[in-house]
């Protein structure tokens, strides 16, 4: 019995989490002819959506870092964009759309819902709190 396509996809993120700049060839190099290999699209789909992901993830990260939210609340938005990005493309690939998984918001949006609110928001420091 095969490995599900949700299992290979949080295989491939483990290794995009612990080195960001190995390619979607040396990924599938290194799974290939085992139960985790993927098709060479579905493969490249995910890395590219989920490098991507991540950028915007880190993006966020440094930006409620620069706020004056309690690091409780900074922890928590932090695995909440973690969690996003890895569902977001996931689900976005055209395997996870046969799949019918319905495409997450991806980190671009949960920053909007956060920053938005905010016109005064110049990328340094934001009060979410008042003065």
């Amino acid at each position: 019995m095969g490995v599900s396509y949700a299992k290979k996809t949080a295989i491939y993120a483990s290794v995009l989490r612990a080195n960001p700049k190995v390619s979607a060839n040396e990924i599938g190099r290194r799974y290939a002819g085992t139960q985790y290999a993927m098709r060479k699209q579905d493969r490249n789909d995910f890395v590219k959506g989920f490098k991507e992901q991540l950028k915007q993830a880190a993006g966020y990260k440094k930006n409620i870092s620069n706020s004056d939210m309690s690091k409780v609340t900074q922890e928590r938005l932090g695995k909440a964009a973690d969690s996003l990005a890895y569902k977001h493309a996931k689900s976005a690939t055209r395997k996870g759309k046969r799949d019918g998984l319905k495409p997450y918001g991806s980190v671009k949006g949960l920053q909007a819902n956060t920053f938005n609110r905010f016109p005064d928001y110049d990328g340094e420091k934001v009060l979410f709190y008042g003065e």
